[in-house]
């Protein structure tokens, strides 16, 4: 048994236990050598208290949780010329083109460069600039070549855009799904082009994934599409690669459940692997919803401390083949605070704009609704709903108070900027250059995120811009 963190064990294949008093010699030696692991690898037994949920991969369309932890973009070859070089001599399959450019991703990119290092399809200088500028220790990677990633093409043809991925990695593109696109797809953000990427169809890829010496290998269903204004123009080496730039998106994820305290909780896993990835944890009577940001108040990651049912709950861990997530249970709670509709907001002491503070259930018990606000003033889409928050403001006067909170470095901008829109309200600031609790305890993640409280403080409403047009049919 090789145990991998604190409260759970991988297990390593070890010979069968017949028992046979007859030969107790043969049984002596097993239980030598079982003790030997144990020494070797360290062995803690798991509390009493831990949870383990069975997770199964499943394949869904329309869940949209979070882009970051199942897609990204795809690296363009000519930043390994060795190597594109070889992929353009050796790939075949390759359709009609008016332009096309070589791309590819790699699940453990380091790896990856790596292993054309080895190949001797890297240039040797350059891998060592790599190695020394991110201090990295070549013995970390596995010796033998990890099979992950895939070649992909970026090409246009009359007024169409196509990409194609040798997911196989067969070296032929011809057997691989084509997918076009209209020339002003990528224009569009990804929100906007959402339900036709949801529609795309899926291709069967597989990789394997290296760590601590051990090879596991996940099958995923996958898609590609452009995603030119997607991603930050810093990643972007020239402006041809801002014409080709694209990504991919994996369209399944990990699904369980578990009953803690007569309650029914879902377990959502998105992710690359079992170490990079965003989990999930809603009572199952709640549905996601097209707003991401509602969906972020049940966001969550390995460590975080949640609160669920009777008590709080660490994550522990998620086992390689993402089979099984580990909760241990830390301590019994009271059922009335939490992030989720239905649950209260807790008190909390802010900082305002003028170097004091100020409790937010003296604000809440004010009226018989407030509004608590996340933003930051270098958020471009809070800065989109400003308007209509002070026109909600202005028209419920009577019924309805606003905290705004914003997550930002500079508080003279921020009151500046509170002053010149007419946010005339209650304002709090907190340092986004420093940890803060609030931000862990509602499970901020997206911004701007809108709570809806009652004058005892009840979550009403919780979400980003879809669930803001909620606000004024409940406070009516």
């Amino acid at each position: 048994m090789i145990c991998s963190g604190t409260y759970h064990c991988d297990f390593l294949e070890l010979p069968e236990f017949n028992f046979n008093p007859f030969n107790s010699y043969e049984m002596l030696k097993k239980i030598v050598l079982l003790s030997g692991l144990f020494l070797l690898f360290g062995y803690q037994y798991e509390p009493d208290t831990n949870f383990v949920i069975d997770m199964k991969q499943v394949t869904n369309d329309t869940l949209n949780l979070n882009f970051s932890y199942v897609s990204t973009e795809l690296i363009s070859l000519d930043r390994t010329p060795i190597f594109k070089e070889k992929v353009i001599k050796n790939y075949i399959g390759v359709p009609a083109h008016d332009s096309i450019q070589y791309y590819g991703n790699f699940q453990e990119t380091l790896q990856f460069f790596y292993d054309l290092y080895k190949a001797k399809e890297y240039d040797k200088k350059d891998f060592l600039e790599l190695v020394n500028k991110i201090h990295l220790d070549t013995l970390r990677f596995s010796n033998k070549p990890v099979k992950q990633g895939f070649i992909s093409i970026v090409g246009f043809y009359k007024n169409r855009q196509f990409i194609m991925a040798d997911f196989n990695r067969n070296q032929d593109f011809s057997d691989d799904i084509k997918y076009e696109f209209d020339i002003n797809f990528r224009n569009k953000s990804i929100a906007e082009n959402l339900e036709s990427i949801n529609k795309l169809p899926k291709s069967d890829y597989y990789y394997e994934s290296h760590s601590k010496g051990r090879i596991q290998t996940y099958k995923r269903k996958i898609v590609l599409f452009p995603c030119a204004n997607s991603y930050d123009r810093k990643i972007i080496i020239t402006d041809k690669e801002a014409k080709y730039l694209s990504g991919f998106r994996f369209k399944d994820y990990w699904q369980g459940e578990q009953i803690l305290n007569q309650t029914v909780y879902d377990f959502s896993y998105q992710a690359l692997d079992n170490t990079f990835g965003a989990i999930y944890i809603k009572p199952k009577n709640v549905s996601f919803r097209k707003d991401e940001i509602f969906n972020s108040q049940f966001m969550h990651f390995t460590e975080d401390t949640i609160a669920l049912g009777d008590g709080y709950y660490k994550i522990d861990s998620i086992n390689r083949k993402i089979s099984k997530l580990y909760l241990r249970k830390i301590k019994s709670k009271e059922e009335k605070y939490g992030q989720w509709v239905g649950k209260y907001f807790e008190n909390r002491i802010i900082e305002d704009l003028d170097n004091g503070t100020f409790s937010t259930d003296v604000v809440i018990k004010e009226k018989k609704y407030t509004l608590i606000d996340f933003w930051g003033t270098w958020c471009g889409p809070c800065l989109d709903m400003t308007p209509r928050l002070v026109a909600l403001h202005n028209k419920y006067p009577e019924k309805l108070s606003i905290i705004s909170i914003a997550n930002d470095q500079d508080k003279n901008v921020v009151k500046q900027y509170a002053k010149k829109s007419k946010m005339n309200w209650t304002h709090g600031f907190v340092d986004g250059r420093k940890n803060n609790r609030i931000y862990t305890d509602l499970a901020l993640q997206r911004y701007p995120t809108f709570i809806l409280v009652d004058s005892e403080g009840k979550i009403l409403l919780r979400g980003g811009q879809e669930e803001f047009n909620k606000i004024e049919h409940l406070i009516k």
